[in-house]
């Protein structure tokens, strides 16, 4: 009796595994952004904005969100990188958490989220929005200068 001869399908150990991700290097321009931002130096941080990002919001329009924000980095601490995730050598998500001072209250708050990354023809570059939805920005006119008055106490009068 003759046996049917079947494929020769490779092995998944045979199929090659992408190169490993540079998170530090990933890491580190997300670091260089939020430090630029914290000294105001606000052209660093619109420039390693990707190409989609920075055709939908102009340099001076994320300059000037950036600059009346009611949040920023505190510059006492430092972004701490929690982990980097990838599944491909040119894309990463860095789980970070950093502290931000709400610039007119004073109060300090620490966030932790992802921020995605992608290596463009050898530099790291994110989302622009992500910056901004970090910081949101109400101009004075929108924020209530003096709090409702519901009457005496119990809605007695």
């Amino acid at each position: 009796m003759a046996q049917a001869l079947l494929p020769v399908v490779p092995r998944p150990s045979a199929v090659a595994d992408p190169p490993p991700v540079n998170s530090a290097a990933s890491a580190d321009t997300l670091r260089a952004a939020l430090d630029a931002w914290a000294s105001s130096v606000h052209r660093r941080l619109w420039a390693p904005g990707n190409k989609e990002s920075r055709a939908a919001l102009s340099e001076a329009d994320f300059m000037d969100r950036t600059r009346r924000t009611n949040k920023e980095p505190a510059v006492s601490e430092r972004l701490e990188v929690i982990e980097v995730f990838s599944r491909t050598p040119n894309m990463a998500l860095v789980r970070a958490r950093l502290a931000l001072r709400d610039t007119r209250r004073g109060r300090r708050v620490t966030v932790e989220r992802p921020f995605l990354r992608s290596d463009r023809a050898g530099a790291w570059r994110g989302n622009l929005r992500e910056f901004v939805g970090l910081a949101p920005y109400f101009p004075p006119e929108h924020l209530p200068t003096n709090r409702p008055s519901f009457g005496p106490r119990g809605g007695q009068r």
